[in-house]
């Protein structure tokens, strides 16, 4: 049973992607994020009761896909996954990743389908342990031009007004998309024929129904070329949710994102872009050491009261 997760940062268009990709007879899609980052922080099952009870709440889960909070959605369409659940059997030193990708082949596999794809959240900062779970994992990390992950993390749920501390949500938002790359491009070397980093915006502009990577060939939905919120151009700005183009950021911001993520040149916050390349290779060397502790550690520096409560509350359920 073949698994393919397209993952990468927020408002990377991991979970679009995926809702474009035709299912057929072969291939299921799993239209919301998986959380098994999050999982990490669930209850550890004790026992077989435990884990059905975990593996109920995990798959009745309601996700959010749209801006509002509107259109809730839950990983399986299909009630039977309860009766499946309770075929999933309990192994005490098996963490909820493990159990989260038995159930979606098991899943995938009573629909008669040969593989899945589904989205995640950053979970190419735990592929090498998902990896050792499950053989034939693949990962496309996918990566969206930076100027547009950004503003629509800090505009998505508040359009027209941006985000509370939008200054650091801003530089947090940067050193995650620069973190995934790196993150990305390391696993990419290890895992050459499991791993791939596709460049959103690029495939975008290819005008092919289908794509293909690890061997399988996918068609797509032609709402896949349909423009997307955040969209930017350099004279226009930015496609916002009113269908209005708008300059959502400075001049002076965009040319700080272009300066950090690729080799351009021109931008004039020199004692900030000398900051954030700091950070950055501060991050990039704790993640050649361990992805997740970098990306943990990230999360501490800009948001140390929510990391600190959830460490506990976590720790407590433990």
């Amino acid at each position: 049973m073949k698994g393919i997760i397209i993952s990468g940062t927020a408002r990377c268009g991991k979970t679009f992607l995926t809702e474009n990709i035709k299912e057929d007879k072969t291939n299921s899609t799993y239209k919301v994020d998986l959380l098994l980052l999050q999982s990490l922080d669930f209850q550890k099952p004790k026992n077989s009761f435990e884990l059905h009870k975990e593996l109920t709440n995990y798959a009745l889960k309601t996700r959010y896909v749209d801006s509002k909070k509107e259109k809730p959605l839950v990983l399986f369409k299909n009630k039977k996954f309860k009766n499946i659940i309770q075929k999933i059997k309990f192994e005490k030193e098996k963490v909820m990743p493990n159990y989260i990708i038995d159930l979606l082949d098991q899943v995938t596999s009573y629909n008669k389908r040969k593989k899945w794809v589904a989205a995640d959240l950053n979970a190419e900062m735990i592929f090498e342990s998902l990896k050792k779970i499950k053989k034939d994992l693949f990962l496309i990390v996918l990566m969206r031009n930076p100027v547009e992950a950004i503003c629509a993390s800090l505009y998505w749920r508040s359009y027209p007004n941006i985000c509370q501390n939008s200054n650091k949500v801003f530089l947090y938002k940067l050193l995650s998309w620069k973190l995934t790359l790196f993150v990305a491009k390391k696993l990419k070397k290890k895992f050459p024929s499991s791993v791939k980093i596709i460049y959103f915006n690029e495939l975008k502009k290819n005008s092919a129904d289908n794509l293909t990577f690890f061997k399988e060939r996918f068609n797509l939905k032609k709402s896949f070329f349909k423009k997307n919120y955040f969209d930017y151009d350099k004279q226009k700005g930015t496609f916002c949710p009113d269908k209005k183009w708008n300059h959502l950021f400075k001049e002076s911001d965009v040319n700080l994102i272009k300066k950090l993520t690729s080799s351009e040149k021109n931008c004039q916050k020199y004692f900030l872009s000398f900051i954030i390349f700091i950070l950055s290779n501060f991050f990039f060397l704790l993640a050649k050491i361990n992805p997740l502790a970098s990306k943990k550690f990230l999360d501490f520096c800009f948001f140390p009261l929510l990391t600190v409560k959830k460490f506990i509350y976590f720790f407590l359920l433990k």
